[in-house]
């Protein structure tokens, strides 16, 4: 991203005048319209106006904070659809408002665009020791060696008779975990972000003190955490929550909805394997027919590398589709017929492959005197 932000810098290099000012009357950053439709637009605009990431990350707080509304007519997702971040963000920057997810969705995607390592959390909060009924969403990002927690949605404003009513402040902007961690819960405990996370019994009872529990290391296990795939992430995320303590009603309703979303990561998955493994099949089979033609012409005009070029294409093509299938160890119980019917058809291309790449290998150690005489009996 910064070698791309380098490149249009020097483009847009003549546009300086329009960039000059950076700050409204507001206290917010005055960004021109044209660079807040879209994410990328967004961290272009900042990376050329400001120093250090702290300061990108204060700007982009406080825009967000300044030039958006909540959605008081909240609209929930159904746990049977996979979740679209990129038209949440598109429709948040278009509508200027949302809801705690799109807010933190745009601040993650802004930030990492930027090259700071920024993550969405979903969790829950407590308010005068009243836990919210509500799930909630806010982030964690990395300012240098230290990790801090953001919630533009909470210093955004607040509701009042079903209206929102705009109050941009910056309370809970680069806040520390250990006191973010007082009315602000993770589902998933690690983004607390503290060598020892708090159960969620100690943090929903208000308690001060909890019992001890093992330390470790909140950078390596981020680190660990961004390098897995998100199907990954999901499972680990489901185990780490159900071994933190006690649940509450919302941390069973995000475990649902979480095991709900694995499910649907895991058929995609699947699907996106049975069809690049048939792929394979199919491109085995069509090899194996043009090895079968080539044998019926006596390979006329083909040389030995040739031969064992072709050969070889139907060989790996085949067990990489063979490879595929067997990869996978978890098949829902819709695609099974799928599979099971896949797997015939892989067997047999597997033989019929065996048996021209038999005839092709005897071919090429026959003499040459004796190679038309080969294919003739073959051809009987």
């Amino acid at each position: 991203m910064k070698k791309y932000l380098s490149i249009v810098l020097v483009l847009l290099s003549l546009a300086a005048p329009l960039l000059a000012d950076t700050t409204d009357t507001k206290g917010g950053p005055n960004i021109p319209k044209e660079y807040t439709y879209s994410p990328d637009s967004l961290a272009l605009y900042l990376d050329m106006n400001y120093a250090n990431d702290d300061q990108k990350l204060e700007a982009l707080y406080e825009w967000i904070t300044h030039n958006m509304s909540y959605n008081v007519y909240i609209t929930f997702q159904s746990k049977n659809e996979a979740p679209d971040e990129e038209k949440e963000i598109r429709t948040t920057l278009r509508l200027r408002e949302g809801v705690c997810r799109q807010f933190a969705l745009l601040f993650e995607r802004v930030a990492n665009a930027l090259c700071i390592p920024v993550f969405m959390v979903n969790g829950y909060t407590r308010s005068s020791n009243v836990i919210s009924p509500y799930p909630h969403s806010w982030c964690i990002a990395k300012v240098g060696s230290e990790w801090y927690c953001y919630d533009p949605t909470f210093d955004m404003g607040y509701t009042e008779n079903q209206r929102f009513v705009s109050d941009p402040r910056k309370v809970y902007y680069r806040m520390a975990p250990q006191v973010f961690v007082r009315n602000h819960m993770p589902f998933d405990p690690i983004f607390q972000a503290l060598p020892q996370p708090l159960y969620y019994q100690t943090f929903d009872n208000g308690e001060k003190v909890q019992a001890a529990r093992q330390q470790y290391n909140f950078n390596d296990s981020i680190l660990i955490y961004s390098r897995q795939a998100p199907i990954d992430q999901l499972r680990r995320s489901i185990q780490r929550v159900r071994t933190n303590g006690a649940p509450n009603r919302l941390i069973d309703y995000f475990l649902e909805l979480s095991e709900s979303n694995l499910k649907i990561y895991i058929c995609n998955q699947v699907r996106a394997t049975f069809y690049e493994s048939m792929r394979l099949q199919n491109l085995a089979e069509d090899k194996r027919r043009e090895m079968a033609r080539k044998i019926k012409a006596g390979f006329k005009s083909m040389t030995d590398e040739d031969i064992k070029d072709l050969m070889e294409e139907c060989s790996s093509s085949i067990k990489e589709s063979d490879a595929l299938l067997r990869s996978v160890t978890e098949i829902p119980d819709i695609y099974k017929a799928n599979f099971a019917q896949l797997r015939q058809f892989i067997d047999n291309t597997m033989n019929r492959v065996e048996q021209v790449n038999e005839i092709g290998s005897k071919y090429l150690q026959a003499k040459p005197n004796k190679r038309k005489e080969y294919i003739r009996h073959y051809m009987q």
